[in-house]
């Protein structure tokens, strides 16, 4: 079996390969993306350092097998605590996904000529924000706003927080909006990500048996997906995944991840739910 690695970076302050237990959890909302580190038995003067760490200053983890780190979890320090467990001291960072205050306070006054391109607009937002523009690119050839269509042919103009305007623009083309490890991600209802499947099956890294079950709301009836894989990078809301096992084969989209694992001992993996496409 491959050695595990991790590594935590906070602003300047990093830790690799100590004893680590983390939980990052995506969903399709940002609001919902969390992330926890525990770590056991710094130094002094390491829990010292982190004890300084301002809110909001950016969180990169990665982790993997081997000689390979994968980029897991982009966002803010919420908050750090230290406990004493027993004979163990446990700092405890938490993160949490999405703009910082600064970002989602920016605010967005502007107004564009008739003929304005929508596509011209949304790099502005994005650009505004401080974002990357993730998937976004690849899809302006496909808004359409409606009556207004691919062109603001009246002209357009936005006063407010330039994250408002983005998502009710997004919204209006009938597309969901959100931020996964500082990226954007958009998604057509019940769509997902045009990039290649990720193969899940016993010989790429799933664990165990892919459970489906049927799933009812909102008047109508889904097969939900429940996975658990290695650690897989990349299995985050909206991704595809192509399932081949003994009982569950098909094409999902994934809905929701949790990333989670300790860096010695015990689990160290992916747990994903997903609706079939």
């Amino acid at each position: 079996m491959l050695r595990r690695r991790v590594r935590l970076t906070i602003g300047e302050w990093r830790i690799e390969d100590l004893e680590v237990a983390f939980d990052v959890v995506f969903t399709a909302d940002a609001e919902g993306n969390t992330a926890s580190f525990e770590i056991y038995n710094l130094s002094r003067a390491k829990i010292v350092e982190a004890e300084a760490l301002s809110r909001e200053t950016p969180i990169d983890f990665e982790c993997g097998y081997g000689d390979t780190l994968n980029l897991v979890y982009r966002g803010l320090l919420d908050f750090v605590e230290t406990d004493q467990r027993s004979e163990d001291v446990v700092v405890r960072f938490v993160g949490r996904a999405g703009l910082n205050a600064r970002a989602m306070a920016t605010q967005f006054n502007q107004s564009f000529a008739a003929g304005t391109p929508v596509r011209q607009v949304l790099a502005l937002l994005v650009q505004t924000l401080g974002i990357g523009a993730g998937n976004l690119p690849e899809l302006q050839a496909e808004f359409n706003m409606g009556g207004t269509g691919r062109a603001f042919t009246n002209g357009a103009a936005f006063s407010g927080p330039a994250w408002d305007s983005l998502s009710e623009m997004l919204s209006q083309a009938g597309y969901t909006v959100s931020i996964v490890n500082e990226e954007l991600v958009v998604l057509a209802l019940d769509g997902s990500l045009k990039n290649t499947a990720i193969l899940l099956s016993p010989q790429t890294g799933m664990i165990g048996t892919p459970s489906l079950a049927l799933e009812t709301g909102d008047g109508a009836s889904t097969k939900l997906l429940r996975a658990s894989t290695i650690m897989i990078p990349g299995l985050t809301p909206g991704r595809q995944v192509s399932v081949e096992s003994k009982f569950v084969n098909g094409l999902f989209r994934v809905t929701r991840s949790t990333y989670r694992g300790a860096w010695q001992a015990g689990e160290f993996g992916v747990d994903i739910e997903a609706r079939r496409l």
